[in-house]
C-alpha cells in the first residue's frame, strides 16, 4: 500500500494561505474599526468639578495609523487575489 504524496514545490498555495489569513485579520479589524465601540462618556456629566481649564490633548496618530495598515491590509488581499486568479497550477501525472 503506497501512497503517493503530491508536494507544492513552486509554492502555488502559499498564496491561498496568505490570503486566507490576511482576510482573516484585515476584515474584523475593517468592522471594528467602523462599527467598534464609540467614546461613550465623552458626553457624560463629569463627576468632578472643573476647578481650571483644561489644555486641551494633541491628537494621537493612532487612529491615522490604524488606517493606513487597514487600507494597507486591503490592497495586499487585492493583489494576492490577483495573483491567485493569474496562477497556473500545473496538474501532477
Amino acid at each position: 500500500m503506497r501512497s503517493k504524496y503530491t508536494y507544492d514545490e513552486s509554492g502555488v498555495t502559499f498564496f491561498y494561505y496568505a490570503l486566507t489569513v490576511l482576510s482573516l485579520v484585515v476584515a474584523p479589524a475593517t468592522v471594528y474599526m467602523l462599527f467598534g465601540k464609540k467614546n461613550s462618556d465623552a458626553g457624560a456629566k463629569p463627576k468632578t468639578p472643573k476647578v481650571r481649564a483644561r489644555i486641551p490633548k494633541k491628537k494621537s496618530a493612532t487612529p491615522n495609523l490604524k488606517l493606513g495598515l487597514i487600507l494597507a491590509g486591503w490592497a495586499l488581499i487585492f493583489l494576492l487575489s490577483y495573483k491567485v486568479k493569474t496562477t497556473e497550477v500545473m496538474e501532477a501525472k
